[in-house]
């Protein structure tokens, strides 16, 4: 009797330090992925606001719909994955033929761009004129304006 329920023992024991053992490992990886300086570089296809209140982090999601979060920062204007964010941020991004809502006149050039959302083949946006600096809402086309922005040292948003 002893000897049966001393191997059930034991073999509790050892399903326990595996279990331990892989927990530990899952969350290194995590840690280490959140590490100044590391994280992932983004294509943030489809999104990129201020993550809540926010004004130095930002969600962006991928073509896949992940979403990530990543410091403003660290986003660039979309020209290449290398583009330097400080010379070319996100915020200096340029979109063109963009109108506010209920507009009917020419579109316009935007930039001081705050956030994008692609959505049924339209970029909304929030920016300024490049005249006036008052923030606003456009709508603007996908053709004009194919850049999406690149953000460096992101993690996955969980």
């Amino acid at each position: 009797m002893f000897g049966i329920q001393d191997s059930m023992i034991r073999a509790y024991m050892v399903w326990i330090a595996i279990i331990v053992y892989y927990v530990q490992l899952s969350e290194a990886r995590h840690n280490l992925e959140r590490r100044a300086g590391g994280g992932r570089l983004v294509h943030c296809i489809n999104y990129l606001d201020s993550l809540g209140i926010s004004s130095v982090r930002v969600v962006c999601t991928d073509y896949r719909q992940t979403e990530f979060q990543c410091d403003r920062s660290r986003c660039n204007s979309g020209l290449g994955p290398n583009s330097d964010p400080v010379k070319n941020p996100f915020s200096k991004m340029v979109f063109r033929n963009c109108k506010p809502p209920d507009y009917t006149g020419p579109g316009k050039t935007v930039s001081n761009i705050v956030s994008m959302q692609v959505d049924d083949g339209r970029i909304a946006i929030q920016a300024g004129d490049i005249n006036n600096p008052v923030l606003n809402y456009y709508d603007c086309t996908m053709a004009e304006n194919p850049l999406r922005p690149y953000c460096q040292g992101c993690t996955l948003l969980r």
